[in-house]
């Protein structure tokens, strides 16, 4: 009986693991990367194709960051989706073990 309770209790903590790495991942995908770059009154008044230029260029840098960011945060899902699957099959297999031992 010993060995059922305790292999319970281990299916358990990963259970628990398992649910706080899927609420995890839920947030994750839920946080939006877009970055918004708002042109203020005095940036606006100025005037020429110097400052038309640094102006595409900061969008430009805004719109790689963005996609870094839209990258980065894939590569964090796919992770937390792997160790998902894992414990999964960490919890099958510590059920099935408790029962085998019993």
């Amino acid at each position: 009986m010993g060995l059922l309770v305790g292999g319970s209790e281990r299916a358990g903590r990963l259970t628990q693991k398992r649910n706080r790495l899927e609420a995890l991942k839920k947030r994750l995908i839920a946080q939006n990367t877009d970055i918004h770059y708002v042109v203020g009154l005095r940036e606006s008044e100025i005037a020429g194709s110097k400052y038309d230029l640094e102006h595409q260029n900061e969008l430009d840098r805004l719109s790689n960051l963005t996609k870094l960011l839209d990258s980065k945060k894939a590569v964090m899902v796919a992770l937390l989706d792997s160790e998902i699957a894992s414990l999964g099959i960490q919890i099958i297999a510590e059920i099935n073990a408790s029962k085998n031992e019993v």
